[in-house]
């Protein structure tokens, strides 16, 4: 769904048609100049509309006043967006309710250093946790990272799994698992939920999820797909709200063949891959799902197994 961006393009002055369905792609968009001014966004369905707002603001006729409504989706993924174009001088203002943009295109070129993606180390992360051992060196990662999947390094710690600093990026090793139950709120980290789940499903954790209104709405609806995948392995799941989502493993099964049906979503293959550590008749149908974030994943499998 698309509507909060549209509604909001519309306001400052484009030009934009639903062709099928209200509030969907396909969209018929005339081009134009845009205005700017002061509007508000919904901003509890994406992060990703208030960004692609932030991006094109400086192109526009005046001043971009963006004021969010509702809790923010994935916060961390917006502010990286304005931490990037306040470094390529871009002039950019926050206050607790409010971001303004200016219509000003900065003339001077600059080299900007873009890390590694946490997102992607994630998975990495679920192979150390349901290893015997492991050690694994990630080029071109740091803790100190404006990234929000960065999380993934203290929520893995309590999966078993120490991540130790280097000079070229970060190393994980395999440790003692230290909790058994488990509280993670998703809200500004929702594409780590499927990693999260998976990887405590196959350790017997009992884990409690919250913040995952986003999730639905995604390349599919995710929490309806780890539920549907990890139920064909004995684990059990219950919705204390819209929101929320507990999982109990501890009758998860490791004896039996499984094939994974992935729903078109990239995150779906790459989350239940390292199972195989612990189900090595393990089966990923549509693998090719994972060419849009991360083409060299089954590659980078393929050299630890």
């Amino acid at each position: 769904p698309v509507a909060p961006l549209v509604d909001a393009l519309r306001l400052l002055g484009a030009d934009i048609q639903y062709q099928q369905k209200e509030g969907f792609a396909p969209l018929i968009i005339r081009g134009k100049q845009l205005k700017g001014g002061k509007i508000p966004i919904d901003a509890s369905t994406s992060s990703q509309f208030l960004s692609a707002l932030l991006l094109v603001a400086p192109l526009m006729e005046n001043a971009l006043v963006l004021e969010p409504q509702g809790q923010i989706i994935s916060q961390p993924y917006l502010q990286m967006t304005i931490d990037l174009m306040l470094q390529c001088g871009f002039h950019i203002e926050q206050s607790e309710t409010s971001i303004r943009v200016q219509p000003f295109i900065p003339t001077k070129s600059m080299e900007i250093a873009i890390e590694k993606d946490w997102s992607a180390a994630s998975y990495w992360y679920s192979m150390v946790a349901l290893s015997h051992e492991a050690d694994i060196t990630l080029s071109g990662l740091h803790l100190n990272s404006i990234q929000g999947d960065v999380q993934c390094a203290e929520i893995f710690e309590a999966f078993g799994v120490e991540t130790v600093e280097t000079q070229s990026g970060i190393r994980l090793e395999k440790t003692q698992m230290k909790q058994t139950d488990m509280f993670i709120d998703c809200i500004k980290t929702p594409d780590l939920f499927q990693t999260y789940a998976v990887t405590a499903s196959a350790l017997k954790l009992n884990v409690h999820f919250s913040g995952l209104q986003s999730l639905r709405l995604k390349e599919t609806d995710r929490i309806w797909a780890v539920c549907n995948e990890l139920s064909k392995m004995g684990v059990e799941f219950s919705y204390p709200t819209p929101h929320e989502l507990s999982i109990d493993s501890q009758n998860f099964r490791f004896d039996q063949s499984y094939s994974i049906e992935t729903y078109e979503d990239h995150r779906m293959a790459m989350a239940f891959a390292p199972l195989v550590l612990k189900i090595p008749s393990l089966m990923i149908q549509h693998p090719n799902v994972v060419e849009k974030s991360y083409p060299s994943f089954w590659l980078d499998i393929h050299k630890v197994l």
